[in-house]
């Protein structure tokens, strides 16, 4: 019996030959105690058993006997160790005794640790080094992440599609097929290191290693003068590419836009080629948007003409394909022409989406479809950057007229409240992973609220009131991720922009949901957004004016 266990006492007897009244019993007892007892020991014979190699000339019995000695003591010395462990002495029993011939090989002793610990976090899971990176512990943690928590978080939260699971496999195989090129191989961990270390800052450190050791291979690619041509081609591109994301990642603008910028000309040279990849294409695109909206900075893709170019004959198909609906007429204060273009752009897709949604039509299961979307969003994303760039430049300038100011701060709140609306709970483009943003661009709703703020000194001209609707329309958007964020929230933090909404609307007497709606249709809006006003707009109009009253 296990030493401290309890017997269990049964009656079988002459009179009880019986067992199955008491198998429950006997089984219950066995689980309750032998089997831990079991795990125990064979846990103990594990660390037993681990054997934690040496250096036989820091061991060596002579070096350890004679390191104590003072240099007025002769070799024949025999002065005894202090059996500290500070001084490193074994403990008793240990192989140092001269009575066990094994403790020796090679005229060093072997140790025998009672613990596997330096063990922990040394496996490798490529034994016979088939992949050019060592696949670590560390690796294949990071790998496990990125299966386990990043890809749920891009394909399953907000992401309607019958395919979702086959995108998402197809997501990982790429990943781990790629494992096969060193410097690529170091950039996917790299990459997947610095979404963990936005979880746990304590894994930034690894993952800068990482990014380190890819950006090497990359320079000694580069150095060697490997043509794009050449075989080796997609070893440039992917190698570039999975820098380009972790440095994005990282927050680390000036690294970014350089792998970015190497990136573009790559890409490019596969267009003249007719060689070029669509799929990683669309993937760095969606990367740039989120280094733009992360620093509020161009994108270093080409929004104006070549991407435009790149995508127009998927484009072209895609539309043959897709219903055409009547979009509601621009407010007037949406007024200049970039603006008006691609706010019609945006309509006609979010228009489209919002009737297939509501048929219970999963349209963007067919490709072509769902490269029609997601380029016409991406490239949306980038001229509303440039746009709100642009204007902001000219808003610095010395001299500018009272009526001018307020257009040049109409065009940049618009600008990115359309941005925002974009980055919203419902087109999955600000993923989380354990709650925490991949991509934190909290920089859009600050810059946002910063200009309404600025904006309204000049309430008073007739050049302001021009824009309210569309000041109304940039509270809603701000309004929609407070509400959909209070639902989630048990203590909600001050809705900056729910209150000026409401307080707008009441002041132009827009009191009721259905007369809001009608301005919000002027700009970009959607009934399959989140956290619809609908839901919420007239309750909280009525407390307002209950308190004003």
């Amino acid at each position: 019996m296990p030493s401290g266990q309890s017997l269990l006492w049964v009656n079988h007897d002459a009179d009880n030959m019986r067992a199955l009244p008491h198998r429950h019993r006997v089984f219950t007892h066995v689980q309750k105690n032998y089997r831990p007892w079991k795990r125990r020991q064979e846990t103990n014979s594990l660390r037993a058993s681990a054997k934690v190699p040496a250096q036989a000339s820091i061991y060596n019995r002579n070096d350890y006997r004679g390191r104590d000695r003072s240099p007025s003591e002769g070799a024949n010395s025999t002065r005894s160790v202090p059996s500290s462990p500070a001084l490193g002495s074994p403990p008793s029993g240990s192989v140092f005794d001269d009575t066990d011939p094994s403790a020796f090989s090679n005229g060093g002793p072997e140790i025998w640790a009672a613990s596997p610990s330096t063990s922990i976090g040394k496996g490798n899971s490529d034994p016979f080094g088939a992949y050019p990176i060592p696949i670590t512990a560390d690796v294949n943690n990071l790998m496990t992440f990125y299966r386990d928590y990043i890809i749920p978080s891009i394909w399953f939260k907000n992401f309607r599609n019958k395919n979702t699971i086959a995108l998402a496999a197809r997501e990982w195989q790429y990943n781990a097929a790629h494992l096969e090129d060193e410097g690529t191989a170091y950039g996917i961990i790299a990459r997947h290191g610095m979404v963990a270390a936005s979880c746990s800052p304590a894994l930034r450190k690894q993952a800068e290693y990482y990014v380190g050791q890819s950006t090497e291979v990359l320079r000694k690619k580069v150095a060697q003068g490997r043509a794009l041509q050449a075989h080796s081609s997609s070893s440039f591109i992917d190698n570039a590419a999975m820098l380009f994301n972790a440095e994005t990642l990282a927050r680390n603008l000036v690294a970014a836009t350089a792998h970015g910028t190497f990136l573009t000309s790559l890409f490019k040279q596969q267009w003249t080629q007719g060689k070029l990849d669509y799929r990683l294409l669309m993937y760095e695109v969606y990367n740039d948007c989120q280094l733009t909206s992360i620093f509020l900075c161009p994108p270093v893709f080409d929004v104006d003409h070549w991407l435009t170019t790149v995508f127009d004959p998927i484009w072209r198909t895609a539309i043959q394909r897709l219903p055409h609906l009547a979009c509601a007429p621009l407010d007037p204060s949406v007024d200049s022409q970039e603006l008006q273009t691609w706010f019609r752009s945006r309509q006609e897709q979010l228009q489209i989406y919002g009737v297939k949604d509501g048929e219970g039509k999963l349209f963007l299961d067919v490709p072509v479809i769902m490269t029609w979307f997601l380029s016409k969003a991406y490239i949306f994303h980038g001229h509303m950057i440039n746009h709100y760039l642009r204007n902001r430049a000219q808003l610095r300038r010395q001299g500018l007229k009272p009526e001018v100011k307020d257009y040049l701060y109409a065009q940049q709140y618009m600008a990115l409240a359309a941005i925002y609306l974009t980055r919203g709970p419902n087109f999955n483009f600000n993923p989380t992973v354990l709650n925490v943003p991949m991509f934190d661009a909290s920089i859009i709703p600050r810059t946002l609220r910063t200009l309404l703020e600025e904006s309204e000194i000049s309430s008073k001209r007739p050049s302001w009131k021009r824009y309210v609707n569309a000041r109304l329309w940039a509270y809603y958007v701000g309004a929609l991720v407070e509400q959909a964020e209070a639902t989630t929230r048990l203590d909600p933090r001050p809705q900056w922009f729910t209150t000026h909404l409401i307080e707008l609307a009441a002041k132009l007497g827009v009191m009721s949901w259905h007369m809001l709606e009608g301005l919000l249709r002027g700009f970009l809006y959607s009934d399959i957004l989140t956290a619809q006003g609908s839901q919420w707009f007239e309750q909280l109009m009525a407390a307002f004016c209950n308190v004003e009253s």
